[in-house]
């Protein structure tokens, strides 16, 4: 664990030498988890999204940015979060046209098999497109999945989908 300033940072870095890049756990609390791995920046979504965790989870994102020119935004939202309330959405909007000149690509992670998590992911990745992003999105079942598509983009050719997942899944132990 490393101390910086009034925020703990976790490195958690793997002895398999197959993961080059450690993963940073920067912020904490019981509704929303932030990290960082290589040029991603990382949130997992455990409960309704606040305006107060929003602006932490960009000053992470900016941070990175500083370090990466391009980087990939990568989410796994728990199932049965309610929307954020407005006034988030709308600072979320500001968010991505403010960010939008540096992220590559993102993804969003909704877990699950069946019909339900299947049409989840399908209106989501279509309201992505409706919202003309500056940046493509998508919605996808695994970590894995998003590693893979993120990968295609120049941004992501160096890396592994494997580590993508496998970083998303530290992440969300986390807590």
């Amino acid at each position: 664990m490393i101390r910086g300033g009034s925020c703990l940072v976790w490195r958690l870095a793997v002895l398999d030498s197959s993961f080059c890049s450690p993963l940073d756990v920067l912020h904490v609390t019981p509704t929303i988890t932030v990290g960082a791995f290589a040029n991603l920046h990382v949130c997992v979504y455990r409960g309704e999204l606040t305006l107060e965790a929003l602006e932490v989870a960009n000053q992470h994102h900016r941070t990175l940015m500083a370090q990466h020119a391009r980087t990939f935004v990568l989410g796994l939202v728990q199932p049965n979060l309610p929307l954020p309330a407005a006034g988030v959405r709308q600072r979320g909007a500001r968010l991505i046209e403010e960010n939008g000149a540096n992220v590559e690509a993102a993804g969003l992670i909704v877990e699950g098999g069946g019909f339900w998590a299947s049409a989840v992911r399908s209106v989501t990745t279509a309201s992505f497109a409706l919202a003309r992003q500056p940046y493509p999105s998508k919605c996808f079942a695994t970590g894995l999945d998003a590693g893979t598509w993120f990968g295609t983009f120049p941004a992501g050719h160096g890396l592994d989908p494997a580590e993508v997942a496998s970083a998303l899944a530290r992440l969300s132990a986390a807590v």
